[in-house]
């Protein structure tokens, strides 16, 4: 019993024991935050900004501004592959709502990554493929790309919202 009473008494309170300014556990996690910045942060952001350029993978980026923007809003394909997505997604499980958004591979097998016939299978991804990687429309793809995302995002909170009515938990 005295040996626990000694080791009681030796032991430092939790706030006498957290000395230091905290540098060691700043180098310690510095490798974590370049990862972050370069494996994470700078991916996510560099097509954003690309979105606002005019690039074509064989010259460097132009700025542009709202350009692309404007240009996707006034694009009748645009508008042709957002109605055969939107048909599809809705069309599809519900519980699926979000991996319909990624349909690509089918659409692009069966036509040759056209879409035809008269864009019947112009998926929003199939679109977006198109104009970044056939006609080097980077800046277009990006802007095609960043909206996808707001759409997805948006998908996302309204299943989310609606989950209560159909996802119970025991109390």
């Amino acid at each position: 019993m005295a040996v626990v009473h000694e080791f009681a008494k030796t032991r430092k309170a939790p706030a006498e024991r957290r000395k230091g300014d905290g540098k060691a556990a700043a180098v310690f996690l510095a490798p974590w935050f370049v990862g972050l910045a370069f494996i994470t942060a700078f991916p996510l952001f560099a097509p954003l900004f690309l979105s606002f350029t005019d690039y074509s993978l064989l010259a460097p980026p132009e700025w542009v501004g709202l350009d692309n923007y404007v240009r996707m809003f006034t694009d009748p394909r645009f508008f042709t592959a957002l109605e055969v997505t939107f048909i599809y997604v809705f069309t599809s499980v519900p519980l699926q709502l979000i991996g319909a958004f990624q349909t690509f591979t089918q659409a692009y097998i069966v036509s040759n990554g056209t879409g035809g016939p008269v864009d019947s299978t112009l998926f929003y991804t199939l679109y977006l493929y198109q104009r970044g990687f056939t006609a080097y429309d980077m800046g277009y793809a990006s802007a095609l790309a960043w909206f996808l995302l707001l759409i997805i995002a948006g998908m996302t909170a309204v299943n989310f919202l609606a989950s209560k009515y159909w996802v119970f938990y025991d109390d």
